[in-house]
Protein backbone atom coordinates (compact mmCIF):
# COMPACT_ATOMS: atom_id res chain seq x y z
CA UNK A 1 0.00 0.00 0.00
CA UNK A 2 1.68 3.28 -1.11
CA UNK A 3 1.83 5.83 1.94
CA UNK A 4 -1.37 8.91 1.46
CA UNK A 5 0.19 11.91 1.15
CA UNK A 6 -2.71 14.61 0.46
CA UNK A 7 -5.58 13.96 2.20
CA UNK A 8 -7.55 15.47 -0.25
CA UNK A 9 -6.54 15.93 -4.38
CA UNK A 10 -8.59 17.58 -7.44
CA UNK A 11 -7.88 16.60 -11.06
CA UNK A 12 -8.92 19.09 -13.77
CA UNK A 13 -8.78 17.68 -17.38
CA UNK A 14 -6.43 14.48 -16.63
CA UNK A 15 -8.25 11.76 -17.84
CA UNK A 16 -6.83 11.68 -21.56
CA UNK A 17 -3.09 12.12 -21.68
CA UNK A 18 -2.66 12.77 -18.03
CA UNK A 19 -4.16 9.50 -17.03
CA UNK A 20 -1.06 7.88 -15.91
CA UNK A 21 -0.34 11.10 -13.73
CA UNK A 22 -3.90 10.88 -12.31
CA UNK A 23 -3.34 7.17 -11.68
CA UNK A 24 -0.09 8.14 -9.86
CA UNK A 25 -1.51 11.04 -7.61
CA UNK A 26 -5.68 8.73 -6.88
CA UNK A 27 -2.73 6.26 -5.34
CA UNK A 28 -1.56 9.28 -3.24
CA UNK A 29 -4.46 10.61 -1.81
CA UNK A 30 -6.76 9.82 0.49
CA UNK A 31 -9.79 11.43 -2.07
CA UNK A 32 -9.91 12.92 -5.23
CA UNK A 33 -12.52 14.91 -6.88
CA UNK A 34 -11.80 13.94 -10.83
CA UNK A 35 -13.29 17.10 -13.15
CA UNK A 36 -13.79 16.44 -17.40
CA UNK A 37 -16.45 16.57 -19.50
CA UNK A 38 -16.82 12.78 -19.41
CA UNK A 39 -15.45 12.32 -15.63
CA UNK A 40 -17.67 9.83 -15.02
CA UNK A 41 -16.81 7.47 -17.97
CA UNK A 42 -13.12 7.78 -17.01
CA UNK A 43 -11.23 4.54 -16.12
CA UNK A 44 -10.07 6.48 -12.46
CA UNK A 45 -13.39 5.50 -11.24
CA UNK A 46 -12.86 2.18 -10.49
CA UNK A 47 -10.90 3.62 -7.31
CA UNK A 48 -13.10 3.80 -4.36
CA UNK A 49 -10.96 7.58 -3.36
CA UNK A 50 -12.15 8.97 -6.74
CA UNK A 51 -15.65 10.99 -7.04
CA UNK A 52 -16.21 12.49 -10.76
CA UNK A 53 -17.83 15.62 -11.69
CA UNK A 54 -18.55 16.26 -15.20
CA UNK A 55 -18.26 19.68 -15.93
CA UNK A 56 -17.21 21.74 -19.33
CA UNK A 57 -14.85 24.75 -18.82
CA UNK A 58 -16.51 26.09 -21.66
CA UNK A 59 -18.61 27.85 -19.29
CA UNK A 60 -16.23 29.38 -16.63
CA UNK A 61 -19.19 30.19 -13.67
CA UNK A 62 -20.63 27.29 -13.30
CA UNK A 63 -17.83 25.23 -13.36
CA UNK A 64 -15.57 27.10 -11.17
CA UNK A 65 -18.37 27.22 -8.37
CA UNK A 66 -19.72 23.96 -8.84
CA UNK A 67 -16.08 22.77 -8.51
CA UNK A 68 -15.86 25.79 -5.16
CA UNK A 69 -18.79 24.55 -3.43
CA UNK A 70 -17.73 20.81 -3.35
CA UNK A 71 -16.97 19.46 0.06
CA UNK A 72 -13.39 18.06 -0.24
CA UNK A 73 -12.38 21.38 -2.26
CA UNK A 74 -11.63 23.11 1.53
CA UNK A 75 -8.89 19.83 2.05
CA UNK A 76 -7.44 19.89 -1.17
CA UNK A 77 -3.86 19.69 -0.59
CA UNK A 78 -2.73 18.98 -4.41
CA UNK A 79 -4.55 20.38 -7.39
CA UNK A 80 -3.24 19.42 -10.94
CA UNK A 81 -4.26 21.39 -13.72
CA UNK A 82 -4.80 20.77 -17.72
CA UNK A 83 -7.96 23.16 -19.42
CA UNK A 84 -6.49 24.33 -23.43
CA UNK A 85 -6.02 27.94 -24.42
CA UNK A 86 -9.57 28.44 -25.00
CA UNK A 87 -10.74 28.16 -21.21
CA UNK A 88 -8.16 30.25 -20.41
CA UNK A 89 -11.00 32.49 -18.60
CA UNK A 90 -12.47 28.94 -16.56
CA UNK A 91 -8.56 28.43 -15.31
CA UNK A 92 -7.96 31.91 -14.16
CA UNK A 93 -10.62 32.08 -11.86
CA UNK A 94 -9.85 28.64 -10.57
CA UNK A 95 -6.31 29.44 -9.81
CA UNK A 96 -7.45 32.49 -8.02
CA UNK A 97 -9.87 30.15 -5.97
CA UNK A 98 -6.99 27.92 -5.33
CA UNK A 99 -4.33 30.45 -4.70
CA UNK A 100 -6.56 30.95 -1.34
CA UNK A 101 -5.99 27.71 0.24
CA UNK A 102 -2.61 25.64 1.42
CA UNK A 103 -2.66 24.04 -1.95
CA UNK A 104 -0.02 22.45 -4.33
CA UNK A 105 -1.26 23.60 -7.58
CA UNK A 106 0.11 22.00 -10.60
CA UNK A 107 -0.74 24.20 -13.61
CA UNK A 108 0.10 21.32 -17.22
CA UNK A 109 0.11 23.92 -20.15
CA UNK A 110 1.31 23.89 -23.68
CA UNK A 111 4.55 25.56 -24.95
CA UNK A 112 1.74 28.16 -26.76
CA UNK A 113 1.29 29.42 -23.37
CA UNK A 114 4.68 30.79 -23.46
CA UNK A 115 4.53 32.54 -26.35
CA UNK A 116 0.83 34.34 -24.41
CA UNK A 117 2.55 35.28 -21.66
CA UNK A 118 6.22 35.36 -22.45
CA UNK A 119 8.83 33.55 -20.38
CA UNK A 120 8.10 34.14 -17.32
CA UNK A 121 7.34 31.11 -14.84
CA UNK A 122 5.24 33.53 -12.22
CA UNK A 123 0.95 33.61 -12.06
CA UNK A 124 -0.28 36.29 -13.75
CA UNK A 125 -1.91 37.19 -10.04
CA UNK A 126 -0.62 37.03 -6.71
CA UNK A 127 -1.06 34.03 -4.61
CA UNK A 128 -2.49 34.01 -1.59
CA UNK A 129 -2.23 32.13 1.84
CA UNK A 130 -0.24 29.29 1.61
CA UNK A 131 -0.99 28.34 -2.09
CA UNK A 132 2.10 27.44 -4.62
CA UNK A 133 1.75 27.35 -8.34
CA UNK A 134 4.22 25.57 -10.63
CA UNK A 135 4.42 24.81 -13.49
CA UNK A 136 4.48 22.01 -15.96
CA UNK A 137 4.86 22.98 -19.68
CA UNK A 138 5.06 20.49 -22.50
CA UNK A 139 7.57 21.07 -25.29
CA UNK A 140 8.84 18.41 -28.13
CA UNK A 141 11.19 16.01 -28.47
CA UNK A 142 13.97 15.74 -31.65
CA UNK A 143 14.47 12.59 -32.55
CA UNK A 144 17.36 11.61 -35.92
CA UNK A 145 16.62 15.38 -36.49
CA UNK A 146 12.97 15.48 -36.41
CA UNK A 147 10.77 16.69 -34.42
CA UNK A 148 8.01 15.23 -32.61
CA UNK A 149 5.25 15.69 -30.22
CA UNK A 150 5.62 14.38 -26.46
CA UNK A 151 4.01 10.67 -25.61
CA UNK A 152 1.55 10.44 -22.84
CA UNK A 153 3.82 8.59 -20.54
CA UNK A 154 6.47 11.39 -21.29
CA UNK A 155 3.83 13.76 -20.03
CA UNK A 156 2.69 12.02 -17.36
CA UNK A 157 6.41 11.70 -15.93
CA UNK A 158 6.71 14.90 -16.23
CA UNK A 159 3.91 16.18 -13.68
CA UNK A 160 5.12 13.78 -11.59
CA UNK A 161 8.72 14.84 -11.46
CA UNK A 162 7.08 18.17 -10.93
CA UNK A 163 4.55 16.95 -7.74
CA UNK A 164 7.93 15.31 -6.44
CA UNK A 165 10.59 18.26 -6.87
CA UNK A 166 7.68 20.71 -6.05
CA UNK A 167 9.29 22.33 -9.03
CA UNK A 168 8.58 24.30 -12.56
CA UNK A 169 9.37 21.55 -15.29
CA UNK A 170 9.95 22.16 -19.14
CA UNK A 171 9.16 18.63 -20.84
CA UNK A 172 10.67 18.29 -24.23
CA UNK A 173 12.63 21.39 -25.57
CA UNK A 174 10.95 24.59 -26.50
CA UNK A 175 13.57 25.64 -29.37
CA UNK A 176 11.89 25.15 -33.02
Amino acid sequence: MKKIEFDASLLIGTTGMLTAAAEWVVGRSGRVILVSRNASSSTLCRYNNVEALDLDWRDPLPFVSTIVEMPRFESAQLAVIWIHGSGAEAAQRLLVALSHRPCLIVQVRGSQALQDIGTRQDPPFEMRGRARLITVTLGAKWEAGRKRWLTWDEISAGVVTAINARESQVIGTLSS
